[in-house]
């Protein structure tokens, strides 16, 4: 056992050595040691807007869903200065800083002369700071590895927090409850520090959670204040079946079921919508229905891998929708409510100004159907990102590309030999899993197979259903976050199916749990008006998986945590 392994402010681990230009910390070269192409004209060249490019079998809660795990097993922080300043890296004006002024830890993607959007605005320059770097598990520093400011283990720290401080600062202290502010008999989250009378959101983020990034957008700050909500709830219930514990039995009695919670629904729902029936059959992710589970080893390392968190698993923000529908009490969608996602980036404002946004947010997600992970993006993420109140934003797809180059992350041609495929020798070889017309796009941008970013690869790739059983990413993105939730899974000691240990649910409890679901959490957290929902929530509601009274989901019976 490695109590280091997996905790906050440790460096991500390896798949394949890392491959940085200099064999230290530099952007990664071309085989014939030029500098790869710019990342924003691969962009440009490879990424195109999306028409009707829906995945029709799930709902948008996938995509939603994914985002608040990735919050929960990573955070890689940009470099600041003591103050919590990050170095300019463009000027005020989006022009490029001559290289004496340029802060070391900048790595800005350049924009070229002729960009049909940066040009127009007079922009050539897209800031990017480079991310912190920490020690090895020797504590000595070599090749730059990136550090992972949340804890590894898929253990709700965007819910609860990575340390005790964060933590302690989210807990009332009473009840075992989570702090909340109240807003017209709303419980929603608590407000930070210093931001109190900022409900109108003059500052930028004014929510207090377990994750910084709770606001990035409002329907993931949907997804989480239901887990929110449920730690409260479940703290009640058992403080009426156990009224003599005290707050902190009662705090961490409720936080052990939401984890419980948290990981049987991502293994249950999430990872089988993403990954398809083969991959979680062959990759041993598949859950036991009844009994304990025997998946954890001590010799595993539960750390996020690099390749996986910087290139393998951002290919799902193809699945990003530019427009968010909000569907009424009738189930109907309310075209005059619903709005652009660049409108409200880092800003929840809709859950304080809006009583009915929560419920017909939440109907929306487990309604309206996420773009397919493919080439195709919204240019709400591929030129207006995080735009504010800006004439432009930031290009997603470049940053992912610049950050992937940044953290060493080698080619895709060299994952395909981990992940047991072939290594190519010709763009000619990858006619077996692309497209004809995207290997043409990869020839104009590569001048080598072996350039080829891990991302754009494993984005372009083609989706064989028979082989990957209703998988929605291509098989190098399918090996690499298979591997991942395997040892998140099997590296960890307190994952809930886990026996015979002192912190093991009962079988009684156990079977308790199994009866989570997404569909449960909404029905049991939402403002009051969605008493309807289909019992997968992460599928569409039709056929067999049509939206059914609440009463009718499956529930949790509590009665089995009562201390006789």
């Amino acid at each position: 056992m490695q109590p280091s392994w997996g905790q906050r402010d440790t460096i991500f681990q390896r798949l394949l050595p890392a491959h940085y230009g200099n064999g230290i910390d530099s952007p990664r070269l071309a085989s014939d040691g030029s500098e790869l192409q710019n990342a924003r004209e691969i962009s440009l060249n490879i990424i195109r807007i999306y028409g009707l490019d829906e995945t029709a079998n799930v709902t948008l809660s996938v995509m939603s869903f994914g985002q608040f795990i990735t919050h929960d097993i990573t955070l890689s922080e940009d470099f600041t200065f003591e103050n919590g300043s990050s170095p300019a890296c463009c000027d005020a004006q989006g022009q490029l800083l001559p290289p004496n002024d340029m802060h070391p830890q900048c790595l800005p993607i350049k924009i070229t002369q002729g960009d049909p959007f940066y040009t127009y605005n007079g922009i050539n320059c897209m800031s990017l700071t480079r991310s912190k770097v920490g020690l090895d598990l020797s504590c000595t520093f070599g090749i730059a590895e990136q550090l992972n400011s949340n804890s590894h283990y898929l253990d709700g720290s965007q819910i609860y927090g990575s340390d005790v401080t964060t933590s302690n600062d989210l807990r009332s202290r009473v009840g075992g409850l989570m702090k909340m502010s109240n807003v017209d008999g709303r419980e929603l989250f608590p407000i930070a520090p210093g931001c109190e009378n900022q409900l109108n959101h003059e500052l930028a983020v004014c929510f207090q959670a377990g994750d910084v990034r709770v606001e990035e957008n409002p329907q993931l700050a949907a997804i989480q204040l239901i887990f929110l909500r449920q730690h409260n709830r479940i703290a009640k219930e058992l403080q009426v079946l156990n009224p003599q514990w005290d707050d902190e039995t009662l705090f961490q009695e409720a936080r052990r079921i939401v984890i419980a919670q948290l990981q049987h629904i991502t293994y249950n729902e999430y990872l089988p919508s993403l990954l398809g029936s083969k991959v979680m059959a062959d990759s041993g992710l598949a859950l036991p229905s009844s009994g304990y589970g025997n998946g954890y080893d001590e010799a595993i390392d539960p750390s996020v891998s690099n390749d996986f968190t910087a290139a393998a698993f951002r290919v799902t923000h193809s699945s990003i929708q530019g427009f968010l529908n909000l569907f009424d009490a009738a189930d109907q969608e309310d075209t005059e409510r619903s709005f652009s996602l660049s409108q409200y980036f880092f800003d929840s404002s809709r859950l304080v100004d809006d009583p009915e946004f929560l419920d017909s947010a939440l109907r929306g997600l487990t309604k309206q159907p996420p773009q397919a992970i493919d080439e195709l993006y919204s240019s709400e993420v591929t030129s207006r990102l995080y735009i504010g109140q800006k004439a432009y934003g930031a290009d997603l797809a470049a940053i992912t590309i610049q950050r992937g180059r940044e953290h060493g992350i080698p080619g895709y041609n060299q994952f395909r030999e981990f992940c047991g495929m072939p290594k190519v020798q010709s763009f000619d070889e990858l006619i077996v899993n692309f497209f004809p017309e995207n290997i043409d796009l990869l020839r104009a941008a590569y001048k080598s197979v072996d350039d080829i970013d891990l991302y754009i690869g494993a984005l372009l790739e083609n989706h064989v259903s028979v082989y990957q059983s209703g998988a929605l990413m291509g098989p190098i993105a399918l090996c690499i976050t298979a591997n991942q939730f395997q040892r998140t899974k099997n590296g960890d000691r307190y994952f809930y199916d886990i026996g015979g240990q002192p912190h093991s649910f009962t079988l009684d409890q156990l079977n308790q749990i199994r009866r989570s679901s997404l569909a449960r959490l909404i029905c049991d957290n939402n403002d009051g008006s969605v008493t309807n929902m289909q019992p997968l929530a992460m599928i569409q509601p039709i056929g067999t998986n049509q939206r059914v009274p609440c009463d009718s989901i499956p529930s949790m019976d509590l009665t089995y945590w009562k201390e006789i």
